[in-house]
């Protein structure tokens, strides 16, 4: 059986605007150690599935 397993760590903070602050995080791949930043919460799936649909696993092998 082929599986394929990824961890990420998730670090999200608010940065005070005028008015109403907005959420911004990173998101790191534990394994490759490759580190993506967001500026809304909603960018968080799409930058999970473009990482998981790259092809390599947590190790970084295809």
């Amino acid at each position: 059986m082929d599986r394929s397993e990824h961890c990420f760590i998730v670090r999200l903070w608010r940065e005070d605007g005028a008015g109403q602050g907005e959420w911004r995080g990173s998101l790191d791949h534990v394994g490759s150690r490759e580190r993506r930043y967001f500026g809304a919460l909603r960018l968080l799936e799409s930058l999970i599935a473009e990482r998981i649909a790259g092809g390599e696993n947590e190790d970084g092998r295809a």
